[in-house]
């Protein structure tokens, strides 16, 4: 069960969305991500999989990888998530310390 995280009601599945993910390589896919309503304020909510960051394509994974320097940043896409000022305070949890996340 989903809550709304602006008034804590419950959401209700209305549909769902295309949504591209890049891999490693730079390698796109489009998958379905859940789009869910709340009832009591109206709101749209995207449920979005543990491995996906807010408003950006590359899986969570290779985000923190480049940020932490596991990943090297030769690809400009890459490097352009490093330079960029809201990927560098990207809140802890989309830095993954384990492939096993919470």
């Amino acid at each position: 069960m989903h809550y709304c995280p602006d008034c804590q009601s419950i959401l209700q599945h209305r549909d769902y969305r295309l949504r591209i993910m890049k891999t490693e390589g730079g390698t796109k896919q489009f998958i379905q991500i859940e789009r869910l309503k709340c009832n009591h304020c109206e709101r749209l909510h995207n449920a979005l999989p543990d491995f996906l960051v807010p408003y950006k394509h590359y899986v969570a994974q290779i985000i923190s990888g480049v940020l932490d320097e596991v990943i090297s940043a030769d690809d400009l896409e890459l490097s352009i998530i490093v330079q960029s000022k809201h990927a560098r305070n990207f809140p802890s949890p989309y830095r993954i310390a384990s492939p096993h996340r919470r």
